[in-house]
């Protein structure tokens, strides 16, 4: 299983503000992902993982909370 990690870039704040949006974890085949708009300004898709571990270091490397997606159990 590949894994995908979705940031809103909309969210300018960042985890000092608790009305933060988290950086979510996705399974590649989600169809959040699989059906995503290519080049949107306003979020980014990082990845391919290929273990949900390295998922989840590259989302800590970002400064924002992080959560896998509900989406994706």
């Amino acid at each position: 299983m590949e894994y995908v990690v979705f940031e809103d870039l909309q969210s300018r704040k960042h985890i000092t503000d608790p009305n933060d949006l988290p950086v979510k974890i996705h399974k590649a085949n989600c169809h959040f992902y699989i059906n995503r708009k290519r080049n949107a300004p306003t979020v980014r898709w990082h990845g391919l993982f290929d273990t949900v571990e390295k998922a989840e270091t590259y989302a800590q490397q970002l400064g924002k909370p992080w959560k896998r997606a509900q989406c994706c159990p």
